[in-house]
């Protein structure tokens, strides 16, 4: 005995079985519905064991049965109906296929850039008095006041050094670090220290010396 039932979903456009015309084989206790979306399924005409068709059921159909009196005979209607409700489907389906062709292409949002990496920065560009001094353990260039350093520049070390006398840290500076900032006198104000791969190593604020 053949336990299952077979049926194809109508729901053109919202369900790919549906556009696939892909068949759906259920149990007889399960719901005869479209297991992905939820749509009354439409029972198909299959063949039993003996050879004989089943009789389609048709969803809304009305069956006029007239019984001819004297011969016996009894007329079915149905097929009629089953025509007109495969019609209705075939263009409910054509419908569906037109909306689905005429739906615009969605935009594809192109690719963002690489965000560079969060430990390094990019160094403040040198004051447009660019003027240059030699210090020996390194070199600074930026403005200059009675040839000392004075206002905003950066400070290259060349070699291992004490960043400033006033600094209660001892804090030193290694070859190829360089300090964007401020100076008075000759001196650090405050300023940010890089070493030589633009990464930030510390932020120093000494004030100005009296």
């Amino acid at each position: 005995m053949d336990m299952t039932r077979k049926g194809s979903c109508i729901n053109f456009g919202n369900c790919s079985k549906a556009d696939l015309k892909e068949t759906i084989e259920l149990g007889v206790t399960e719901d005869f519905v479209c297991p992905e979306c939820d749509s009354e399924l439409t029972e198909m005409v299959g063949k039993s064991k003996g050879g004989k068709k089943k009789m389609p059921l048709i969803i809304g159909g009305v069956a006029l049965v007239l019984v001819l009196a004297g011969g016996g005979l009894i007329y079915a209607l149905s097929g009629d109906e089953t025509d007109e409700f495969e019609d209705l489907a075939a263009l409910a389906s054509t419908e569906q296929v037109q909306q689905v062709e005429e739906t615009p292409p969605v935009a594809v949002a192109e690719e963002s850039a690489p965000v560079p990496e969060a430990s390094k920065q990019v160094a403040p560009s040198a004051p447009v008095n660019n003027s240059s001094l030699d210090l020996g353990f390194g070199t600074y260039k930026g403005e200059l006041k009675d040839g000392k350093a004075n206002g905003m520049g950066t400070m290259y070390y060349s070699e291992r050094h004490l960043i400033s006398k006033r600094d209660r840290q001892e804090r030193y500076a290694e070859a190829g670090d360089y300090i964007v900032g401020e100076f008075y006198g000759g001196e650090l104000v405050q300023g940010k220290l890089f070493d030589s791969e633009n990464v930030q190593k510390q932020t120093l604020i000494l004030g100005r010396p009296h």
